[in-house]
């Protein structure tokens, strides 16, 4: 499939789930089968399926990258796309949510802690995106357009990923239930939208090599 094509097709589907999130909200949930399949809050359907493979895409496209860069060069956008490809078995896998609950059952009491992984394991997972940033900014030398949309892609999935996630500790599931709704489709949508301008940085830097 084109490039640009691709890019379409996974935005469209992007905004189709958002948009039946939001109906499904509003019209609280009138069928649990569709419920099933497309709520962001749920693990295992094709929300978590689809978030997979975006993940699994921008791994492809970073392995692209690596196939023209220098040697050392060729190391960090393998080892990217290897973390993109962890990351896309951690959205089926759920292996940092268990992670979170074996601190939370053997280290800790805190049951009203949702987004548990953020708190233990997130500092360590930006720690280390961080320092994998500063490494690859040599290898972006001169690809304008890649690094506006990494750089734009990234910020989105942590905000996503880490800020949203977060904050949902601070919402009462059953007192504000329309709030939680609410910051799930946000937590949700910003991580779909960064992996796809992931995508698209990395597709620029690729015609760019």
């Amino acid at each position: 499939m084109d490039e640009k094509r691709l890019l379409r097709v996974l935005m469209m589907v992007i905004i189709g789930l958002i948009l039946s999130n939001i109906a499904n909200a509003l019209l609280n949930e009138p069928s649990w089968q569709i419920d099933r399949f497309i709520n962001f809050d749920k693990e295992s359907n094709f929300p978590t399926w689809f978030s997979s493979m975006l993940l699994a895409i921008a791994a492809f496209f970073a392995y692209k990258c690596s196939i023209f860069e220098e040697k050392n060069g060729q190391k960090m956008w393998q080892l990217l796309s290897l973390g993109l490809l962890g990351m896309s078995c951690d959205e089926v896998a759920m292996i940092h949510e268990h992670l979170g609950m074996a601190i939370k059952r053997h280290f800790f009491n805190l049951n009203n802690i949702k987004g548990l992984w953020v708190i233990f394991l997130g500092p360590f997972v930006l720690l280390g995106i961080l320092i994998f940033i500063l490494k690859m900014k040599k290898y972006l030398e001169n690809s304008t357009k890649a690094i506006k949309f990494l750089t734009l892609g990234t910020i989105v999935y942590i905000f996503g990923s880490f800020i949203a996630e977060f904050m949902i500790n601070f919402i009462e599931h059953g007192k504000l239930e329309w709030l939680y709704r609410i910051e799930v489709i946000v937590e949700e949508s910003f991580e779909m939208f960064g992996i796809l301008a992931v995508i698209k940085g990395l597709m620029e830097h690729y015609r760019f090599l």
